[in-house]
């Protein structure tokens, strides 16, 4: 009978030393050549070697293996203003200012040297390239609930004033002493209702008009209508998030990394389920890279946190995504292929 190894010993045999030179990175960078989708996580959180190594790694599999979606534990607001930078945005003059959106606290997460380096790396790599063939940045999370309200307002003010006090409306229930978690005790408690519905209504509204938009508007406009919708959709997801706060805690868990989970798979389409493909000005996005900053190589199972089986980290989640999309690629041969 064979005894379970300790964590420390299943560590111990897979983990590589890193020695420090150019090729500590060979063999895991290796074995992406046939992924869509790279999981980067941390076990050492907030230090500078962390960060560094995450720009070394992201680096390469943009700049050798063709990963062009870049997908970060930040929020959607913040991450576009990054994204507008890297595709060669003259607005935004130098790295700081790529980044100056990032805030809310942990803002040394993003705002660090080593990601001030690569973002500025990112941009001139892309210079390289033509508009289609470029590398993106998206944010995966979901707690900009007024910055991506307000990001949509703002969107219409610019072409439609009668729907953007329309927004305005239905966003009034969200607007609750200007803290969620207010908010969200306010509706749990019974103190007032829910802006469930408004907020859906505003994003289907907003997902209706981004289809034609393309044909009569350009690309440009495109970008401002996609970068609005997401915040809708973020709103949508936030607000029951925040709900949620106050229940079970599994479900708030899983509820905030189904949004990570399902912000990823935007970022991944395959031609067969998306009209659109895109995350990163609407264009084909081949493979991405999501960075969690809490989910080392770790899945649902194996983490202390998540001891509890209803909770599903975004590792777990993706890797069971992953197999059943394989399976289903086997028996039916429906999904397409990533084009390299």
């Amino acid at each position: 009978m064979h005894l379970a190894k300790t964590p420390f010993l299943a560590v111990r045999d897979v983990a590589r030393p890193l020695l420090g030179n150019s090729a500590d990175f060979d063999e895991s960078i290796d074995m992406t050549t046939d992924a869509d989708v790279v999981l980067l996580g941390e076990a050492t959180h907030g230090t500078t070697e962390c960060y560094r190594m995450r720009a070394q790694i992201t680096a390469r599999l943009v700049d050798e293996c063709g990963f062009d979606t870049i997908a970060i534990e930040g929020d959607w607001p913040d991450a576009w203003r990054v994204n507008r930078y890297a595709q060669g945005d003259a607005a935004i003059g130098e790295a700081d200012a790529a980044l100056a959106d990032f805030t809310r606290f942990p803002a040394w997460m993003w705002r660090n040297r080593p990601m001030r380096e690569f973002v500025g790396w990112l941009r001139d790599h892309n210079a390289t390239l033509p508009l289609e063939s470029r590398a993106g940045v998206c944010g995966l999370d979901l707690y900009s609930l007024y910055r991506s309200a307000g990001a949509v307002i703002r969107s219409l003010d610019d072409v439609d004033p009668d729907q953007a006090e329309l927004a305005r409306r239905r966003y009034a229930a969200l607007d609750y002493a200007r803290e969620p978690s207010a908010y969200g005790y306010a509706v749990a408690t019974g103190a007032r209702p829910a802006a469930t519905a408004d907020a859906v209504t505003q994003l289907l509204q907003r997902r209706s008009s981004e289809a034609t938009c393309l044909a009569q508007d350009g690309i440009d406009a495109l970008d401002a209508r996609f970068f609005a919708q997401r915040n809708a959709q973020v709103v949508v997801n936030a607000e029951t998030c925040y709900r949620a706060m106050f229940g079970p805690r599994a479900n708030m868990w899983n509820l905030r990394d189904s949004h990570m989970r399902d912000r990823r798979d935007l970022s991944a389409g395959d031609g067969a389920r998306q009209s659109l493909l895109h995350v990163v000005d609407h264009r084909a996005v081949r493979r991405a890279v999501p960075s969690r900053r809490d989910e080392p190589a770790r899945t649902a199972r194996a983490a202390r946190c998540a001891a509890s089986a209803r909770e599903a980290g975004a590792g777990v989640v993706t890797a069971t995504q992953a197999w059943r999309m394989q399976c289903r690629r086997k028996k039916y041969g429906y999904l397409s292929e990533k084009s390299n």
